[in-house]
Order: structure tokens, then C-alpha cells, then sequence
């Protein structure tokens, strides 16, 4: 059934327009391919979508595939381990389920029951790769419906506490040679620096007054300590209240305590009494070079913030560097004779790959007409050589949506700008089973940048 299954789910045959957008490469390879195989995607969703369609029911094979009766269980099995290649190969939430596209972060919320009644976690600020407790707020507004999850475990551990210890701590006993790879005597110690003090004076004074107690947790668990209990070597046994309990001004000293997510015009909230999360951190992922890389940076000179398409994403999901072709095609243009007599510009040109971010004040509440912001609203740029051609962004970061108009906080572009790339991590998990997706990640950028763009010049 080859050729049924090509006819069937044929790849879209390529219009002059996007043959001449295309990279060599993808299109090379879709001229070898297209004729060759099926569409792998449209496959899968036709397939899907008739052998497990919702609501339970059982599946078909579409008519038109005219599979032989005798075939029927053979094909049926082949479309079933596609499915489970596909769906164990690739962890796929759907179109950016998480990321906030006028932030460049994730945002996202987990949900649990205490004893109390519900808890909601929520991450709102997601963006450096590396995911953990202090990650996550408390949000009492958002219901994950979890009042009715039942796995409240109580558990009473008993252990024998260790010495915390660091580099550069006091040693415990007399005459012993401390660790000399903490020198704090080369710490810059000025008028300004209270916190670089404070720190030595801590290691110096009280850091061995500190001790661990070590308490296994399962992975995911939100966690509160209901009481401490010290037995000294007489067998006095003390109750230890903990620190949020002691009353002003030492209770307001926190330590790995989740706070409250509160908005924006609220006072401060205290943390929250003795909780902790443990989250299914990675401790270590493969990660690939990106297919996908979008500088933001502030133009001063223009008025204006740019999203510079350093990469993007081609046909073949392979990267495409729009810098060095578009070096390429303004090396092709011929240049213009100078004959001395001067040419009017009505505005320079701007590379291709660079996307304006325009300053736009819009409102923030429907209701309310006094609320007013500056977003820095994406925009395009129009050939300045008459054709009336407009140049827009083609990677994902500056197009998750056609049917909303993107807007970035302005505070998103600082002057040191943003780095956001896309590309794929591979990881084993505890149990052995191996994941890989696609992720997004925001870094400090490379500063300011020009343009170049001026407007009535004379070359």
C-alpha cells in the first residue's frame, strides 16, 4: 500500500513564492523526498484521529485507503506502533502551552491538598532551564482542583544531625588547617558592600553553629515540618518552635519559605508557615545547539527596540542563519555607479532579519480608560526600494500567534537586552525512561545596538 498511502497523504506541493524563500538545502531535500515518502505529521493526525477518536469509541481505517479485509489487522498494528514511536519519541504539550509570548518566560501551576484544604503552586517567572523551589509562589486565587486529592502522608523521622560545612568554614578543633580555597581576605569590602560583611562575619562567627538534618522527600512532594524535637546527650527532650513562630522582629527571617503570589497594587504578604517543595528537578540534560535564536536590543538612536532573527527554524526543522544570507543576497545586488551626483534616500535600509519593536501606549483595562502603558508592539518594515514589499519576522518567538498582536512588556527589553533561544533537550528520568522536547530560554543579552536607520538622507 505505498502508493495508496503517498497518494493519500501527499506533501503540499511548494508555490514559486515559497520555492524561492527556501534554503537550498530544505528545498533539495523536499524535491527528493516529496515524491518518495507521505507527509509524516499529516499521516499521524489522519491516522490518529480515525483509529482513537474521542469519547471512547472504536476506530476505523479511513474507506478511501481501501485496505483489503485480510490487511486490515496487519496495517491497524503498523499504525499502532507509529503511534507509540511517535508519542515516546517526542513530549509535545501542544502549540507553546506555557509560554507567555509577551514575557518571554513560562508560566505555569501545579495544585495538591494539605490538611487545611487546597494548595496552588504557581511559577510565573519561568526562564533560566534549571527548575526549582524557589521557582514557585503560593497562589490562593487559582484552583487546580485538587481539593479532592488524597495523598496526605505523615511521617516521624529520627536522625542524627551533621555540621554544616562549606568551603572557607572555621575548622572545628584547635591547631587544624582550614580550607584555604575561600580567601576572605580578598573579598571587596567598600562603604557599599553591607552584604560582602555580612557574609564574612556569618562564615567567621556563627558558621559552625549551623547543622543539617537530612529528610528524604519524594520527588513532587509539598512538604510541611509539624514539629522538631532535639534529645541531647542526658535525654532531655526540647521542643524546637520553629522561627515563625518567635514572635517580632525575629520572625520576619526567613529561610527556603514560599511566599505568596499577590498583585501588583497589594502590600507584601508574609511566607507561608513551614513549606517546602521539592520539585521534579533535572539534575542533568542534553542539550542541542539552538535551532532558533532572537536577540532583543534597544536602538537609542531610532527611538525604538529591535528583535534581531539571529536564527531560524527551516523546512527540515534544521537551523538557517539569516545573517549570513542575507550577506549573501546584498552581495549579489550590483552597486550603484558614482557618477558624483548625489541619491535621495527617502530611508535607509535595515537588514532583513531584524524585526522593529515599536512603542505603542496602549490600555491595560478595558474598563478603565486612565490605565495606560507603553508596550513595545512588534511591527515590519517596508522595502525602501519602491516595490512596496513588506519584510516580516519568520521564526516562532516573534510569531506565536498571527490572530493576536504581539506586544512586549517593555520592561522585558532592558538596556542590556534579551537573548531567547529555542532547542531540543534530551533526558533519562528515574524510572529510565527517556524525554525530549523542545524548550525556550531567555538570557541577558549583548547590549544596545544601531540599526543604521535614518530617514532624508543624500548618499
Amino acid at each position: 500500500y505505498r502508493a495508496v498511502f503517498k497518494r493519500k497523504y501527499p506533501f503540499q506541493t511548494l508555490t514559486v513564492a515559497e520555492r524561492n524563500v527556501l534554503d537550498a538545502d530544505s528545498l533539495a531535500f523536499f524535491d527528493l523526498m516529496s515524491t518518495r515518502v507521505p507527509d509524516g505529521r499529516l499521516l499521524y493526525v489522519s491516522l490518529r484521529t480515525a483509529l482513537r477518536p474521542s469519547g471512547g469509541a472504536t476506530g476505523a481505517l479511513p474507506p478511501d485507503l481501501q485496505i483489503a479485509p485480510d490487511d486490515v489487522a496487519e496495517v491497524e498494528k503498523a499504525a499502532t506502533l507509529f503511534f507509540l514511536w511517535y508519542d515516546t519519541l517526542f513530549s509535545d504539550p501542544g502549540a507553546t502551552a506555557s509560554w507567555v509570548a509577551d514575557r518571554l518566560e513560562y508560566s505555569f501551576s501545579v495544585g495538591t491538598r494539605l490538611s487545611e484544604g487546597e494548595c496552588t503552586l504557581t511559577a510565573s517567572e519561568y526562564f533560566d532551564g534549571h527548575l526549582d523551589w524557589e521557582d514557585f509562589s503560593i497562589n490562593a486565587e487559582v484552583s487546580m482542583g485538587a481539593a479532592s486529592d488524597n495523598a496526605i502522608v505523615q511521617s516521624t523521622t529520627t536522625v542524627i544531625p551533621a555540621p554544616v560545612n562549606f568551603r572557607g568554614a572555621p575548622a572545628a578543633r584547635f591547631w587544624e588547617f582550614e580550607d584555604s580555597r575561600v580567601d576572605y581576605g580578598m573579598i571587596p569590602t567598600g562603604p557599599s558592600d553591607l552584604p560582602n560583611m555580612l557574609l564574612i562575619e556569618f562564615a567567621n562567627s556563627f558558621g559552625n553553629d549551623w547543622y543539617v538534618i537530612p529528610v528524604e522527600l519524594e520527588i513532587g512532594t509539598l512538604c510541611r515540618t509539624r514539629s522538631l524535637v532535639v534529645t541531647d546527650t542526658f535525654g532531655v527532650r526540647t521542643l524546637i518552635k520553629s522561627n515563625s513562630e518567635s514572635g517580632l522582629p525575629h520572625s520576619t527571617w526567613r529561610m527556603f519559605q514560599l511566599s505568596y503570589e499577590r498583585p501588583s497594587d497589594s502590600p507584601p504578604l508574609t511566607p507561608a508557615q513551614n513549606l517546602f517543595f521539592l520539585p521534579p528537578s533535572l539534575a542533568r540534560s542534553v542539550e542541542g545547539k539552538p535551532i532558533e535564536e532572537v536577540l532583543f536590543l534597544r536602538d537609542e538612536m531610532a527611538s525604538m527596540a529591535w528583535g534581531v532573527e539571529r536564527l531560524i527554524e527551516n523546512s527540515l526543522e534544521q537551523p538557517l542563519n539569516r545573517y549570513e544570507s542575507a550577506a549573501r543576497a546584498g552581495a549579489s545586488q550590483p552597486l550603484v555607479p558614482a557618477d558624483g551626483i548625489p541619491i535621495y534616500r527617502l530611508a535607509s535600509k535595515v537588514p532583513e532579519y531584524w524585526t522593529p519593536l515599536l512603542p505603542v501606549q496602549i490600555q491595560t483595562d478595558p474598563n478603565d480608560a486612565t490605565k495606560l502603558a507603553v508596550r513595545l508592539v512588534r511591527g515590519a518594515v517596508l522595502k525602501p526600494d519602491g516595490s512596496q514589499q513588506i519584510v516580516r519576522s519568520k521564526g516562532r518567538i516573534l510569531n506565536p500567534d498571527s490572530r493576536v498582536p504581539l506586544a512586549f512588556y517593555e520592561e522585558e527589553v532592558p538596556r542590556e537586552g534579551a537573548r531567547v533561544t529555542r532547542n531540543y533537550q534530551l533526558t533519562r528520568w528515574i524510572d529510565g525512561s527517556t524525554h525530549l522536547w523542545m524548550a525556550r530560554r531567555k538570557q541577558v543579552g549583548r547590549g544596545e545596538g544601531s540599526s543604521g536607520l535614518r530617514f532624508d538622507t543624500a548618499e
